[in-house]
């Protein structure tokens, strides 16, 4: 079985094809449902998954609390559980989000829209609702390094992506960086040349991110998890201690983990990039 891997995306696909049949409700009609440090609202379309998503995601949340235990973490958010794409963008202009269109497109294809404290999230009705708790748990986990890593955060974005997401994964089942760096062996492809400096630049990641957001977060969690196998389960948060002191992310990288970063990229490709066969020679199937 694949790994889950949500970077807003395990149930958007699901969703798209539920569309045409959803029954659309306003805000007002939304359930709210409070779970432990968390407000999550509802469609009454999924009614059947409230639930199972409350008692799952008070756990999530509050291991997250404690993985980041510190002061200054920001509260959860409200999350917004639309059954659909359609019903989804009707949420957001009723909550007054200013979108413009390209954004409420790629809100629909990716299933997620985050506006400050509000979360709005696809989860089709009579689906597996682990999708949209991973993708719940992401986002909180991104603010949550985002504070912890202060400003200096903004220079690594596939870090903090890839340590959101695994920390995401471990909210949801408590996978180990062992097991994610299994499963995602082999279902990352990595591009050429140096992916991991070419994301760490933040147009770069925008744009990795936009137009392949599946495989570009496969990469930044696989690249954190490696790093993890390597380095010892302090290294992340060595990191963001370093990042939030005024190092720069070269060098916080370096004193957290002993390797440079160029070392560590070389290490990680060797390590996942897969060799094409010899000219001549058949793959077995």
């Amino acid at each position: 079985m694949g790994l889950r891997l949500n970077l807003f995306l395990a149930c958007a696909f699901l969703a798209s094809s539920a569309a045409s049949a959803e029954k659309r409700y306003r805000d007002q009609d939304f359930i709210e449902l409070q779970t432990g440090a968390a407000t999550i609202a509802y469609s009454p379309a999924l009614q059947g998954q409230a639930d199972e998503f409350s008692l799952k995601f008070a756990a999530g949340v509050a291991y997250l609390q404690r993985s980041f235990s510190g002061e200054g973490l920001p509260a959860a958010p409200r999350y917004w559980l639309a059954a659909g794409p359609e019903e989804m963008r009707d949420l957001l202009q009723q909550r007054q989000v200013t979108a413009d269109r390209a954004e409420l497109d790629l809100a629909a294809r990716l299933g997620v829209y985050s506006a400050g404290a509000e979360v709005f999230l696809i989860c089709p009705a009579g689906a597996d609702p682990g999708g949209a708790m991973a993708t719940a748990f992401h986002d909180l986990a991104r603010r949550y390094v985002s504070v912890q890593g202060g400003r200096g955060i903004e220079q690594a974005p596939w870090f903090s992506a890839g340590l959101a997401q695994l920390m995401a994964l471990r909210a949801l089942d408590g996978r180990s960086g062992e097991a994610v760096v299994a499963a995602l062996r082999t279902e990352v492809e990595l591009p050429a040349g140096r992916p991991l400096q070419s994301l760490e630049q933040a147009g770069h990641w925008r744009q990795a991110i936009v137009s392949n957001p599946q495989e570009t977060l496969k990469v930044a969690t696989l690249a954190v998890a490696y790093l993890e196998t390597q380095s010892g389960p302090s290294t992340a948060a060595a990191i963001l201690g370093q990042l939030h002191s005024g190092a720069p992310f070269a060098q916080a990288f370096e004193r957290s983990s002993g390797m440079r970063l160029y070392e560590f990229e070389q290490r990680f490709l060797r390590e996942f990039r897969r060799q094409k066969p010899a000219s001549g020679r058949r793959t077995p199937v």
